[in-house]
């Protein structure tokens, strides 16, 4: 794969973490959603299948780009959900399945099965709902009803869980409940699921700190019919916005300014650098700067933002610091190590000390191998990297990228990449 300076325009996919919010809900909405620009990636159609697992009706109108889901509401299922390789499905969607007073297994495939998730061991039970997993990890077997009750939890681990927990909570509650949060990251996506919520009926009071109350839902007594708007995505756009930031000029259409998603961060972490930043209503373009400056980003509420922007600190001049490096070792690789080794085949040098990692350029690279480690935040960053220094990259289990953005390879190719995938 042969990057020569990028330029050109892009429509970024559907956010991943907006549509599969907005599957759950509509799964336990009483009444028909309709989603507009309904996401594709192999993470969206897990959340698809789940909900169509437990009961969910779904009709996709491929000329309208919009997909109509009917539900009757959680039904009392059983069965087997498959979450394919999408922690948020899996975290999310555990908590829905324990509201059943029948049997639910839940699994996955591949890097998730390896994934800890014993949050579920230590507060599902508290809720009078049993619990078996494989030593923490998937398959989980679940058997409720889930009572919600006034309940402090850890929410150290990840957003998605306090986010399931809280759905399954509005929808099961007979009276107001609070669940007090400490050690909270990922906040903005925590944000997300409360304004989503709220869109779809529920009634939630949120100090923004470390305390939700949730309300009684009034789906069983009214049919609501939603339509939702599934935002761009910014973790995928970070990515190009980072490649015209090292290497060319890069224009993003399809995307919601200001965000709350998290990785919207990557504007403000793009402008700080150094690199031309220009805010239309309808289009985002980031130029090259040829004296990208040092950087300091706390990533601890986005990790998903730390792949891409050690390439951005490799192009920058001086030692660049991003923190949170804690929150890497549960993703769908031991992104710590992943990001490491990118950094180092790419001439790179880095220090660990503590939480942070330091990063020095510039990148010396003539033709590189990596390995994506099955991870498409990966797969990513190693792409974009060849931007502002033209040289071969050759990536394995690039196919990775599928789980979150299956025409990547075609974007960065309209951006004037030369691709070959093998």
């Amino acid at each position: 794969m042969y990057t020569p300076q990028l330029q050109g325009t892009v429509h970024v996919p559907p956010s991943k973490s907006f549509m599969q919010r907005v599957c759950a809900l509509a799964l336990l909405n009483r009444g028909t959603t309709i989603i507009r620009n309904p996401g594709i990636s192999n993470d969206d159609k897990a959340a698809l299948n789940i909900i169509r697992s437990l009961g969910a009706r779904i009709i996709e109108r491929v000329n309208e780009n919009t997909i109509w889901i009917e539900s009757d509401g959680l039904v009392n299922p059983g069965g087997l959900l498959h979450a394919g390789e999408s922690g948020l499905a899996a975290r999310m969607f555990i908590p829905l399945a324990a509201l059943s007073t029948r049997e639910i297994t839940i699994t996955g495939e591949g890097t998730l099965l390896k994934r800890s998730m014993h949050w579920f061991d230590d507060v599902l039970p508290s809720l009078g709902v049993e619990v078996i997993s494989a030593g923490g990890m998937l398959p989980f077997r679940v058997k409720g009803p889930l009572i919600p009750k006034n309940i402090t939890v850890d929410a150290a681990q990840s957003s998605q869980y306090i986010s399931g927990l809280m759905m399954a909570m509005g929808y099961a509650a007979t009276k107001p409940v609070t669940l007090r949060l400490y050690h909270i990251v990922s906040l903005p996506y925590l944000n997300l699921t409360i304004r989503l919520m709220k869109h779809f009926g529920y009634t939630l009071d949120w100090n923004g700190s470390d305390e939700v109350v949730i309300h009684p839902h009034k789906h069983n007594s009214e049919i609501i019919n939603i339509e939702v708007d599934v935002e761009g995505d910014w973790s995928a756009a970070a990515a190009l916005l980072v490649a015209g930031a090292v290497g060319g000029r890069v224009s993003l259409t399809g995307l919601t300014y200001p965000s709350l998603q998290g990785d919207a961060a990557i504007m403000e972490v793009l402008k700080n650098s150094g690199a031309q930043v220009d805010i239309m209503p309808d289009q985002i373009t980031v130029t090259q700067s040829p004296s990208l400056t040092e950087f300091n980003y706390h990533a601890e509420h986005t990790p998903d933002l730390f792949p891409v922007l050690s390439v951005l600190a490799l192009y920058a001049r001086g030692t660049s610091t991003i923190s949170g490096v804690s929150r890497l070792w549960n993703k769908e690789s031991n992104r710590a190590h992943a990001v490491i080794e990118l950094i180092k085949a790419l001439g790179g040098s880095v220090e660990i000390h503590g939480d942070v990692m330091h990063i020095h350029g510039p990148v010396r690279a003539k033709e590189v191998h990596v390995h994506s480690f099955n991870d498409h935040r990966m797969v990513m960053a190693a792409a974009v990297a060849t931007a502002g220094s033209a040289f071969r990259i050759t990536i394995d289990d690039a196919e990775a990228i599928n789980k979150s953005y299956p025409d990547f390879f075609k974007d960065i190719s309209k951006l004037g990449a030369q691709v070959s995938l093998t």
